[in-house]
């Protein structure tokens, strides 16, 4: 017994309710008390009946996906916000995203710093952290039908207003983090 389910009534996925939700599907349903399908390391969706696991943060509603809550450090985000963190944290494993009192707001924060190095102060300059950076900056700038209303992001000491000119140079901030080396910040629109 795992999180108030047994692993019994989890482990019930016929391979007819698996989809395809990013590469830690299969992982996520497996830290719940899971077994998930054979196949579910390669999908990118599971889709999954009547579960939700909140304790965990990971949830599942009847017919729903089964999609990771991240915790955003820091002040309260908007919605759309916190739309963008699951989705990065689901989808390139980016689950480290806080915030705060200087982020601009409305209410809540309409920015994230993701951090995709091992920790504040190392720059991602090569490698896994590095190639999820711009993984996750390449999302941001994607339009997903305007999901996210992402306005901006710095990243590696460029920034990109999402108008078409593409990235510019960042002003040197003086230290690996003020210059975006270890994470990426994203600034959004208000809804």
């Amino acid at each position: 017994m795992k999180n108030g389910h047994s692993r019994k009534r989890l482990s019930k996925l016929s391979i007819g309710h698996v989809a395809l939700l990013g590469l830690g599907a299969a992982a996520m349903l497996n830290a719940c008390g899971a077994e998930a399908p054979a196949d579910a390391a390669r999908a990118e969706q599971v889709q999954v009946e009547n579960v939700r696991i909140d304790e965990s943060g990971i949830t599942a509603l009847a017919g729903g996906m089964v999609q990771a809550q991240v915790e955003v450090q820091g002040p309260w985000v908007e919605p759309h916000v916190q739309d963008f963190a699951n989705a990065v944290c689901n989808r390139f494993n980016a689950c480290r995203p806080s915030t705060y009192d200087g982020h601009p707001t409305r209410g809540a924060s309409l920015a994230l710093d993701i951090l995709v190095s091992g920790q504040w102060g190392d720059p991602a300059n090569e490698g896994d952290g590095l190639n999820k950076g711009w993984d996750v900056a390449r999302y941001a700038l994607a339009d997903h039908d305007g999901r996210f209303r992402v306005d901006y992001v710095i990243w590696q000491g460029r920034i990109n207003y999402k108008d078409g000119t593409g990235w510019h140079n960042y002003p040197n901030q003086g230290s690996v983090t003020g210059n975006h080396l270890d994470h990426v910040h994203v600034s959004f629109k208000p809804m």
